[in-house]
């Protein structure tokens, strides 16, 4: 590995690592208005929020507030 491709490597880390902090610091930590708060709904108590209704955002985020042990609100925006 080049000191280039290194540089390069830590660069794109401090990036990622900058904007998921600001993501964490600045998301929602309760039901939001319009289709974000019906497809929150939509994951904690099952169901299909409208059509189309996305279903595979649908199953995969009951998946995940099945597992998370963080309340689902705050599952299903992070």
């Amino acid at each position: 590995m080049t000191s280039d491709s290194s540089d390069q490597t830590w660069g794109s880390l401090a990036a990622f690592t900058a904007a998921f902090v600001l993501y964490l610091r600045t998301m929602p930590r309760t039901i939001t208005l319009e289709d974000v708060g019906l497809f929150q709904m939509a994951c904690h108590i099952g169901g299909i929020s409208h059509p189309p209704g996305y279903p595979t955002f649908t199953l995969f985020c009951q998946g995940l507030v099945a597992i998370s042990p963080l309340p689902p609100i705050i599952s299903v925006n992070a």
